[in-house]
């Protein structure tokens, strides 16, 4: 697996890394990227020779620092044994990991997400919110505990996966696969149906036919999808969960991955069409701004 870890030196970033770097891939290479900004020193030719030569060697300054921040990089993805390779690029943040990615094609891109300012904010903030709604791969999203970086995560970990039926909640539980079993002591498939409200009228799970027959099927989807993984994932503790008359799908998720204690949530990008879906859509965009958890996107 091929997994891109994006870097500003931040805490964040680092404690971003620390987490994806102790994740337990089977087989992985890290390639950590940074972005370092640019000043054109071309509309300054004309007035200042000294304003030139100054932005130069801050332009040299940052690509020392990336440089530094690389190989502190190498050392805790070194640490961690998997296989690890840098990138320096310049300019704009987003735009220039996105055009990397897409050249790249990693499985993974990690980030690591912050809620500072406009003004003190340099890479994360708006570009993990970039590269969700745009990349083409899986997206992994951390954020420090009440201010901490909360270090690796521990050496059996436990993931919470969002399940609808629906093929993107599929491969999200199938990224597991890419784990070594060894490396995980729980996953618990827990799908919440939601509460629908029509015409101001509320239609809850078993007051129609159609919800009775949906909850068989998502049920029947649980155990198919708990089999497959229970063979590639030997010895792990699998188990699933129907949670009905869900209001508010996204917080139903980040509570029972708080409750549980789980280390990780997966969730799918994409659901079913506007009738069958019951899980994701704007479910995602909430939990990548608001979840609790590591949130691993899956597409």
């Amino acid at each position: 697996m091929k997994v891109i870890v994006a870097l500003d030196g931040s805490e964040e970033s680092m404690a971003n890394l620390q987490l994806t770097a102790s994740m337990p891939f089977r087989d992985a290479e890290l390639q950590l990227v940074t972005v370092t900004p640019t000043v054109d020193t071309s509309m300054f030719v004309a007035k200042s020779a000294n304003a030139v030569s100054q932005i130069e060697a801050f332009n040299a300054t940052l690509i020392e620092e990336a440089k530094a921040l690389m190989k502190k990089g190498e050392q805790i993805v070194g640490e961690a044994g998997h296989r690890v390779s840098t990138v320096i690029l310049s300019g704009e943040t987003k735009h220039e990991l996105m055009e990397h990615c897409k050249k790249a094609r990693p499985d993974l891109i990690s980030l690591g997400a912050r809620g500072l300012n406009p003004i003190s904010r340099l890479f994360l903030g708006s570009v993990s919110d970039y590269i969700v709604k745009h990349a083409e791969c899986s997206v992994f999203i951390s954020r420090l505990d009440n201010g901490k970086s909360i270090g690796a995560f521990p050496k059996k970990l436990k993931a919470l996966v969002g399940y609808d039926n629906s093929d993107a909640c599929k491969k999200a539980a199938q990224f597991l696969k890419e784990f070594d079993p060894k490396g995980i002591e729980r996953i618990s498939m827990a799908s919440f149906v939601r509460n629908y409200y029509y015409y101001g009228m509320s239609y809850s799970v078993g007051s129609s036919d159609f919800w009775p027959e949906l909850e068989q099927t998502v049920q029947k989807g649980l155990e198919e999808t708990k089999e497959d993984l229970g063979q590639a994932l030997d010895g792990v503790d699998i188990s699933t969960d129907l949670y009905k008359d869900i209001s508010d799908v996204a917080s139903a998720i980040n509570t029972r991955a708080v409750q549980d204690d789980m280390d990780m949530i997966l969730v799918g990008n994409k659901s079913w069409n506007l009738f069958d879906r019951v899980l994701m859509g704007s479910v995602t965009t909430h939990l990548s701004h608001h979840c609790d958890k590591p949130l691993l996107i899956v597409r």
